[in-house]
């Protein structure tokens, strides 16, 4: 079974690619698939463009889903 972070979900709803979220957030795409993966948590600028976005908190955003 494949576990994923949220923040993938909802980016895969929106058929956004990693760089597409990633252009629209100005935020890097590498720091999209950090985020994603759970290799790092994002700075307080990109939580808050993550938030504004998705209309979630970066807890919701990053907790595990399946």
């Amino acid at each position: 079974m494949v576990i994923l972070k949220r923040l993938t979900l909802e980016r895969q709803k929106r058929n956004l690619s990693k760089a597409a979220l990633g252009y629209k957030l100005e935020i890097h795409p590498s720091l999209i698939g950090k985020y994603e993966s759970g290799v790092q948590r994002p700075y307080r600028p990109a939580q808050k463009k993550l938030e504004a976005f998705f209309g979630m908190s970066i807890d919701e955003l990053l907790e595990e889903v399946d």
